[in-house]
């Protein structure tokens, strides 16, 4: 008699499409700048939404997950509340100064800041800022704006985010 040995199914690594449809969250395994394994759902952003969606590229995801960290870096994890905390000494202990990452961060958002709209133009940067930083949709982006075109707001989102990951990717090769 001979035993049948059972193969593993190849699809073990990766999970189905149905279960990827049916399955309201998707985690994904990131290190922190500790480089301690954590998890994270990778749909809480809208830069993630719009990846998952595929109305952006995975590049012009990584420049939004760029400019999302130095935001956080420089302003601390709650953006929008600490915004105005611009004017805090440097060095120092406690919250009352600002420390020299927040500094470092603060200066390289400013300068992809300004190469996004010596490149692209203002409008460009104020969708990708919101979009990236602020984690507002296209559409509230449009609303706030007073804008009408959805479609040239993503297309200026698509095109602003490939300039900051190209501009990062200069950082680190160049």
């Amino acid at each position: 008699m001979s035993k049948e040995t059972k193969s593993m199914p190849s699809s073990i690594d990766a999970p189905s499409p149905e279960f990827m449809a049916k399955r309201s969250v998707v985690l994904e395994l990131m290190d922190d700048a500790d480089w301690r394994p954590r998890l994270r759902a990778n749909d809480q952003t809208q830069i993630d939404r719009l990846l998952k969606r595929k109305s952006i590229a995975l590049h012009q995801a990584v420049g939004g997950w760029e400019l999302m960290e130095l935001a956080h870096k420089a302003y601390g994890s709650f953006v929008r509340s600490s915004m105005g905390n611009l004017d805090r000494p440097i060095g120092g202990s406690g919250p009352k100064y600002m420390s020299r990452r927040e500094v470092d961060a603060r200066r390289t958002l400013s300068k992809i800041c300004q190469h996004i709209e010596a490149s692209c133009g203002r409008p460009v940067w104020e969708v990708v800022e919101a979009v990236a930083i602020y984690d507002k949709s296209v559409r509230q982006h449009c609303r706030d704006a007073g804008k009408t075109n959805r479609s040239a707001a993503s297309k200026a989102l698509q095109s602003g985010l490939s300039e900051v990951f190209n501009y990062v990717k200069g950082q680190f090769v160049g």
